[in-house]
């Protein structure tokens, strides 16, 4: 989600038509996904083989032969020059509020973001406190969500894109993640191994799975020649939600445990998911 994202969203709404957005950008939003996976295999064993920093030097390194591979495509995709955007505060506002549907979908990001930074980053502690799992079997539980989220990101653009539907599929991504936390944070510790284990995978699906759909209506939505501009200001309300989440799941677990915090977090996904219907239709004209 940084400024990769809408440079990306920029290029690829001028390349892609309109009715194949929301795959091809749940399609991009795969490398995601695939990168960290890959670095999770490779970097362990990188470190242990020389040592933590030739880790750094290892994706240094790749990103420095990403420069020059950009650098050498750039001239066959560059757009025409503009003058740089205003971004100051005020005008980032104006990008999101001019658009009710935009401003909701900026609105629903908030809790979208905070539910699954806390589900890459916490889910296991979830797993051994409160579902009765050990710290390989949560680590199992994390891989389902995250295979979910792979195919999540996949699937749900295909979805979007066949129904020509894509604020209906984030509804029911919503939904769907909302009931997954609540279930988990509130009686996740009765089910059974491979109920809890599909209920993750489900999680994954939902919680990890939004954000090519998400991004592509941002780009359906946003003036045409302004899609960067738009795709970047919605995003910022989207860190909000990355940056709040810490502490909500923290200042929660100490007081009422985690169970209580997920459970908060799905209302708040409720809320966001309530947002996105009350925001407009898919049909809706702009």
């Amino acid at each position: 989600m940084g400024p990769e994202t809408p440079a990306s969203a920029a290029l690829l709404a001028r390349l892609v038509t309109a009715e194949r957005r929301a795959f091809v950008f749940s399609v991009r939003q795969t490398g995601n996904q695939i990168g960290a996976v890959c670095g999770s295999l490779a970097l362990p064993a990188i470190a242990i083989a020389f040592g933590p920093a030739w880790c750094y030097a290892a994706v240094a390194a790749l990103a420095l032969f990403a420069i020059a591979l950009f650098e050498w495509l750039r001239p066959a995709y560059a757009g025409k020059l503009v003058p740089p955007p205003k971004l100051d505060l005020r005008a980032r506002l104006a990008l999101v509020t001019a658009d009710r549907r935009i401003a909701m979908l900026a609105l629903a990001s908030m809790p979208f973001s905070a539910m699954q930074v806390s589900l890459n980053t916490v889910f296991v502690t979830l797993g051994t406190r409160e579902l009765g799992l050990g710290h390989i079997e949560a680590g199992m539980a994390l891989a389902c969500a995250q295979a979910g989220g792979l195919v999540g990101r996949l699937g749900w653009g295909y979805v979007a894109m066949r129904l020509d539907a894509p604020r209906a599929v984030l509804i029911v991504i919503g939904l769907g993640m909302a009931f997954c936390a609540a279930l988990l944070g509130l009686d996740g510790g009765s089910l059974s191994r491979n109920w809890q284990f599909a209920v993750a995978a489900l999680f994954g699906l939902t919680a990890s799975g939004w954000n090519g759909v998400f991004i592509a209506e941002i780009a359906r939505l946003a003036p045409q020649d302004r899609i960067g501009e738009t795709t970047g200001a919605v995003l910022t309300a989207s860190y909000a939600g990355l940056l709040a989440a810490p502490a909500v799941v923290s200042i929660l677990d100490g007081v009422a445990g985690l169970g209580a915090a997920f459970f908060a977090l799905a209302c708040l996904a409720l809320c966001g998911t309530l947002a996105l219907m009350w925001g407009g239709h898919d049909k809706t004209d702009a």
